[in-house]
């Protein structure tokens, strides 16, 4: 296992019932779910892509949509499975390939802990599993950082420096993009950059 990743699931792993307490508890995250879920139709077909606690997959399946989770953690794909009764996929992201299936993804405070060109080939294959005109939430914390904190690897990013990045996936456009603060006590000072991204219609010649 990569040194990054390893160090990443084992984090997760060690800290899963505490994130289940602290995350699942959190209120008025509904804002934060708005400007993705206002693209899906209701009963799409939605992946939490590095789901977690199962917060937002639960949100998900409460509100009408066919949810299925994934995460790299056991012990977090453990918590959502009991939580939301749903299928959940225990796997790294970089091993995910999946074509046509989904209808929307949310890849919420997730993909923030890959490195930039692992970062792009998983975007490359999460497009590849959209349905045509698809769409992806995905969030970072706002910066330009990129390195270890608290003992896991971190990317951050800009508005602008998140376009260079897409600039290298050309099935992918970016729809919408805005910032907002953490919702922890810990993070209300700490700003996120919060991006909504759609599938390219590819012209049939």
């Amino acid at each position: 296992m990569n040194s990054y990743r390893k160090d990443i699931i084992n984090f997760y792993n060690r800290e899963a019932e505490r994130y289940k307490e602290e995350r699942n508890e959190i209120k008025g995250f509904d804002e934060i779910y708005k400007p993705f879920i206002k693209y899906i139709k209701h009963n799409g077909k939605i992946l939490d892509f590095g789901c977690g606690s199962g917060r937002d997959s639960l949100y998900f399946k409460n509100n009408g949509y066919n949810v299925i989770a994934l995460d790299g953690s056991k012990e977090m794909c453990d918590i959502t499975r009991q939580l939301c009764n749903i299928e959940v996929k225990e796997m790294f992201f970089e091993d995910f390939k999946e074509e046509n299936t989904y209808d929307g993804i949310w890849a919420c405070a997730s993909l923030l802990h890959l490195p930039k060109d692992i970062l792009i080939n998983v975007l490359k294959n999460l497009a590849l599993s959209l349905k045509e005109n698809g769409y992806i939430y995905a969030s970072f914390k706002y910066g330009d950082y990129e390195g270890i904190r608290n003992r896991r690897y971190f990317i951050d990013f800009t508005e602008e420096s998140f376009k260079d990045i897409i600039k290298k996936i050309p099935d992918l456009e970016i729809i919408e993009t805005y910032q907002t603060n953490g919702v922890l006590k810990s993070q209300i000072r700490k700003h996120w950059l919060n991006i909504v991204l759609k599938k390219r219609n590819i012209s049939k010649n």
